[in-house]
């Protein structure tokens, strides 16, 4: 089961380097398992097509006719925010009790409102079922183990994950990496500290420093330094603030490393920032499981409800060349 949110919010994927084309139902299901990143369990997940930069998005089963109605208006709000015209549902569940019901009431909704809806599955992870009105079928078995669409994307370098467990268990701490980490802290705690120094080096380890090649690994030592230079605001700010969606992806490798070897009083730091990368990169399943991992390890933590809002109203990365930077200063 995922975790829940107190409200249901969309998981977005945006702007994905993997191209696809859709010619069937095996088609779509192979597509939203690349394009989220893991394979669905309990959820709608929505594919976005068109002319318009396209978003998908993976939400939580609705469990009462309430929830039902906030659902579908998490996923309804940002398609006609972006004047999308055609989408691609795939209702995944193990039980077949109410899900064409479901099915049926999402696809008018969105029919209502002048969205055309392409295409609509239930899976339960063996058979597929059409959820289209007016479409019937005893279920289709399916495989998608050895799908072009993931063989694609292993070429490409594209993970794709068991479950969104298994994607958050991908965050989790590494205890033995934990541990000497936390001695190197304490080691830190016995010298003093040169600020602009520590500034200058910091900027130095931030992907798209003028490095060339791959960066080395950061020894304990070096994580323990990020660490307790990230515990100051400015520095911390440094580091989301230079931010590109071309360099995104080394800012994810970094701060999820960092991340893992995080004792917990000093996690929330490098959770948030693995987070915005993650967005900024278009793996918008990631960058809710490690704001996640951000609020467990501070509920109250200054940025959390800034990205929230981003990922909740499925903001393209795009954002951030424009507006967005310019807002993000005023909370710095």
């Amino acid at each position: 089961m995922t975790p829940r949110l107190p409200q249901p919010a969309p998981e977005p994927a945006h702007e994905q380097p993997t191209t696809m084309t859709a010619r069937c139902p095996e088609d779509i299901l192979a597509a939203v398992e690349v394009l989220l990143g893991f394979t669905p369990e309990c959820s709608i997940a929505m594919l976005t097509l068109g002319p318009t930069p396209s978003f998908h998005a993976r939400i939580d089963l609705p469990r009462s006719s309430e929830e039902r109605e906030i659902v579908f208006d998490r996923l309804l709000g940002p398609v006609l925010a972006y004047g999308v015209e055609r989408v691609v549902f795939v209702v995944y569940s193990a039980e077949r009790t109410g899900v064409a019901h479901l099915g049926a009431m999402l696809v008018d909704r969105f029919r209502a409102h002048g969205v055309y809806v392409v295409d609509a599955l239930h899976a339960d992870g063996q058979r597929w079922f059409p959820l289209l009105p007016g479409c019937v079928g005893s279920g289709v078995p399916y495989d998608l183990s050895c799908h072009r669409f993931r063989v694609q994307a292993v070429a490409e370098g594209v993970v794709t994950y068991g479950s969104r467990a298994e994607l958050a268990q991908s965050l989790a701490p590494v205890p033995g990496s934990v541990q000497a980490v936390a001695e190197a802290l304490g080691r830190l705690e016995e010298v003093g500290v040169d600020w602009d120094a520590e500034a200058d080096w910091l900027d130095g380890v931030l992907p798209g420093s003028g490095r060339v090649g791959h960066p080395p690994p950061l020894s304990a030592g070096d994580v323990a330094r990020i660490l307790r230079a990230v515990g100051r605001t400015d520095l911390r700010d440094l580091c989301w603030m230079r931010m590109t969606r071309a360099e995104a992806d080394g800012h994810v490798a970094l701060w999820v490393d960092v991340l893992r070897r995080s004792p917990h009083p000093h996690a929330a730091v490098p959770a948030w920032l693995a987070a915005f990368a993650a967005w900024l990169s278009g793996q918008g399943a990631l960058a809710w499981c490690a704001l996640e991992e951000c609020l467990a390890s501070d509920a109250r933590f200054p940025l959390a409800g800034l990205l929230t809002r981003v990922l909740d109203d499925a903001v393209s990365p795009r954002a951030w060349d424009g507006f967005l930077r310019a807002e993000a200063a005023g909370h710095c």
